[in-house]
């Protein structure tokens, strides 16, 4: 007798934006200037990322075969937070400087950029500065960083404008290879393409051959740093021979 029965589909953990937007509302609601309404909002886009987190654990010792979903599912959710941290610093914005805050472009980059983020992993974002930049930009930026550290997030960032990724670019090979795999997360998507399209057509055409020397003498380094052999007894499995960083190069 043939078994029709079909598996269950497994359904991993989203953050409901609208419901906790309108919880940190709430929250925010003072009119007063205190730490207190701030911290509990942060709280509440924290518990609500630890508990999609132990969702996906559990999940995903259930189903080891469905990482790719996982890291999916990882970096939307942290796409999430990224954004429900920006609304409460430009709230935190308006409140001490009595004014809206300016839009400020935040483009993930990296292993997060290219959508796959590891639990543990840091969350590497790029605020994208406009030809004419301003203390402005700098304010905002603080704020949107300081509420990201303050709910304890590993957070690996920069600031610069298209001319300085490009510059940069140029001399640092490991900013050029973060910068390869980069996303638009918040704000400006015009500055964005601007930058796609600039990254393109100045720094990384035509400059395949050069990359790739460059990244075979950065695995070498590598290599005699963790370990030039395949088996070892207690093996990096990141950064050594044959480990994550050598399949990522490839």
């Amino acid at each position: 007798m043939a078994n029709n029965a079909t598996k269950k589909e497994i359904i991993f953990p989203k953050l409901d934006l609208p419901k906790l937007k309108s919880k940190i509302t709430k929250v925010l609601g003072s009119k007063s200037v205190c730490d207190k309404p701030r911290k509990a909002a942060l709280k509440v886009i924290r518990d609500a990322y630890d508990d999609a987190r132990l969702s996906m654990e559990s999940k995903f010792f259930e189903n080891p075969k469905l990482v790719r979903k996982v890291l999916k599912t990882y970096t939307e959710i942290t796409d999430d937070v990224i954004n429900l941290a920006t609304e409460i610093a430009k709230s935190e914005y308006r409140q001490k400087f009595k004014k809206e805050p300016i839009l400020i472009t935040i483009m993930a980059v990296g292993g997060y950029g290219r959508a796959e983020m590891a639990p543990y992993s840091d969350i590497d974002l790029l605020f994208l500065l406009p030809k004419k930049s301003s203390i402005e930009y700098q304010q905002v930026i603080e704020t949107v960083l300081y509420a990201l550290w303050d709910m304890k997030l590993k957070i690996g960032y920069a600031v610069r404008s298209i001319e300085e990724c490009l510059a940069l670019g140029r001399k640092d090979f490991t900013i050029r290879t973060a910068l390869l795999e980069h996303r638009h997360l918040i704000g400006d998507f015009e500055l964005s393409k601007e930058l796609k399209k600039r990254l393109w057509s100045n720094l990384f055409q035509n400059s395949g051959a050069e990359f790739i020397e460059a990244k075979l003498k950065e695995r070498q380094i590598r290599h005699a740093k963790n370990g030039e052999a395949r088996y070892v007894v207690e093996p990096n499995v990141k950064e050594g021979k044959g480990g994550l960083r050598d399949l990522q190069t490839l």
